[in-house]
């Protein structure tokens, strides 16, 4: 395999991941009420892929390429380097951070109301924020809790414009 470098194979992987990023998360945004959280989850989710990505094909060099691996190891091992600790980190810390959303939809005079509450923890349910949208667009009063149950922030919007804000 003479014409195999791999060191355009990672490169083809990871501007593919970033091609991805920038056609899906502008349609992420304009697409999804409250759109702000799902490009932002995407987006983490990919660098994901493209480091598991990185790691593996960091693994599988060696097997496919060995002329390039006897030359560049060092090379290979700096990829391999970089993802595992990245990869580490988010294994390590995937069982910290439990958190959840509830989202109702409901129709009220004919407009399409849709009711997001975010917990810091799932068991026991730990409100984080309170939110609403009416016709896809911002609407009535928006609470930001601290983990205490204390009022961080309340913002007022209406028609997807912010009016007051308190903190």
């Amino acid at each position: 395999m003479k014409f195999f470098n791999p060191l355009r194979v990672i490169g083809i992987w990871t501007a593919g991941v970033i091609l991805i990023n920038v056609i899906v998360l502008p349609i992420l945004y304009y697409n999804t009420v409250g759109g702000e959280q799902r490009p932002l989850t995407f987006m983490i989710n990919s660098l994901k892929i493209g480091a598991w990505g990185v790691f593996i094909l960091s693994l599988v060099i060696p097997f496919i390429n060995y002329s390039w691996f006897r030359k560049h190891w060092y090379i290979n091992l700096a990829f391999l380097f970089i993802s595992s600790i990245y990869l580490f980190q988010d294994l390590r810390s995937s069982g910290e951070n439990i958190f959840g959303f509830d989202e109702k939809t409901k129709t009220v005079d004919g407009s399409e109301v849709r009711i997001r509450t975010e917990y810091y923890s799932v068991t026991p349910k730990k409100i984080r924020s309170l939110s609403y949208w009416k016709d896809g667009k911002k609407d009535s009063v928006w609470v930001t809790f601290s983990e205490d149950g204390k009022i961080i922030v309340k913002q007022v919007f209406k028609n997807d414009k912010l009016i007051l804000e308190t903190k």
